[in-house]
């Protein structure tokens, strides 16, 4: 278990792979640091050295390396991206994390084997998505009829609750549409990715590899 023996520095966690020995990627973390693993039985933590610092800033300069490290990783192991920033005090906490969930991560670790990261954005594609809900919602044609009567004055109320209401419609629809794909998604061959955190975690949507190319024309047949 490596340290670098400075008590101000900490472990700057990347992700979490699938490998029973250590391995070194190089100087290529944050501030051109050693990337290398802290390994339990047959899964690994991939640090850098970092001061122990509260948080790090959002800066390309701190996003590229990190990012670059993960996806090195991810072409290489099965990957578990850790959630941006967090730094152990220490390679013996580094350990202690990966001894307590060791069962959750290598569970994980199996299950995303041979799959990889897809990410989900879905677009109406219309001219005008104002009348494209109008025409859709009649109660929402009914309201803007009545303020665009020429022979009444809006009040700022009423302006406001039509747009609360466009836009409450509107979510609506978005998550409607979100949920379809979903459960388009919950099928064998998909999976929801696990972004691990020493405290949490967070989800995220995976596809296997082989579909990594048809995978916007697979989602389009879906809606």
């Amino acid at each position: 278990m490596k340290d670098n023996g400075n008590s101000n520095y900490g472990k700057l966690f990347y992700a979490v792979i699938l490998l029973d020995r250590e391995c070194n990627f190089g100087p290529v973390g944050l501030d051109n640091k050693m990337v290398y693993s802290i390994n339990y039985k047959d899964v690994g933590a991939l640090v850098s050295d970092y001061p122990r610092v509260s948080s790090i800033k959002l800066l390309r300069k701190n996003l590229a390396p990190y990012h670059q490290v993960v996806k090195k990783a991810s072409e290489h192991f099965t990957t578990i991206p850790a959630k941006f920033g967090q730094i152990a005090r220490d390679a013996g906490e580094v350990d202690i994390a990966l001894r307590k969930n060791y069962q959750t991560i290598q569970k994980e670790l199996a299950r995303l084997a041979g799959k990889v990261e897809v990410g989900l954005k879905i677009t109406w594609n219309v001219e005008d998505i104002f009348e494209y809900f109008i025409s859709k919602d009649e109660k929402l044609k009914s309201l803007r009829d009545q303020l665009m009567n020429g022979n009444k004055t809006q009040s700022q109320s009423e302006l406001i609750n039509f747009g609360h209401y466009f836009h409450e419609r509107m979510n609506q629809t978005r998550k409607q549409q979100m949920g379809n794909r979903l459960i388009f998604l919950c099928r064998p061959a998909y999976v929801l990715r696990v972004h691990l955190t020493l405290l949490g975690r967070l989800s995220g949507v995976v596809a296997p590899s082989k579909h990594r190319s048809p995978w916007r024309a697979v989602m389009a047949r879906s809606g």
